[in-house]
């Protein structure tokens, strides 16, 4: 059976302003995720985690969980081929809670709005294949829904 958008599990709890010696831009410009002037080029803005060695893409537009995993797994961004891109697991969303993301926080990558509306994770219920997780990064809360909602997503490497 399908656990629906009401079951949550609170997997961690953390500041989302701790952390920023744990994320590195690696943008090809080397600034594109933080800098003030407008908008970025298409495929600037990067950022590390130096405790997990992922590197993610900024927040990409609001689907369906198959349009995100697919999305991802053809992305050619940042100079990098199609196939290196992936959605993240669960686990490593809620990793980059723990990991302060918040601290990278910008409207270049991803906000804080953002990192608690709930991003698709590549894991899926495990009783039924039409339900898949969404973790609010903000406090690492873990919500299945539905794979035709929708939701935003960032891809990962």
């Amino acid at each position: 059976s399908s656990l629906g958008s009401t079951f949550e599990v609170q997997m961690i709890s953390r500041e989302l302003t701790c952390g920023a010696s744990n994320w590195q831009d690696v943008s090809s410009s080397g600034s594109a995720c933080t800098n003030g002037n407008g908008v970025p080029a298409a495929d600037a803005c990067m950022q590390r985690d130096n405790i997990t060695g992922l590197t993610w893409s900024p927040v990409q537009s609001t689907s369906n969980w198959t349009a995100a995993k697919s999305t991802c797994d053809a992305m050619t961004y940042g100079g990098f081929v199609a196939g290196t891109w992936r959605l993240p697991t669960q686990m490593e969303l809620s990793q980059i809670a723990i990991d302060g993301i918040g601290a990278v926080a910008s409207s270049y990558f991803m906000t804080k709005a953002q990192m608690h509306a709930g991003l698709w994770s590549a894991t899926t219920y495990s009783e039924g294949d039409t339900d898949a997780g969404v973790v609010d990064i903000s406090n690492s809360y873990l919500d299945y829904q539905v794979k035709s909602g929708s939701h935003i997503f960032s891809c990962v490497q």
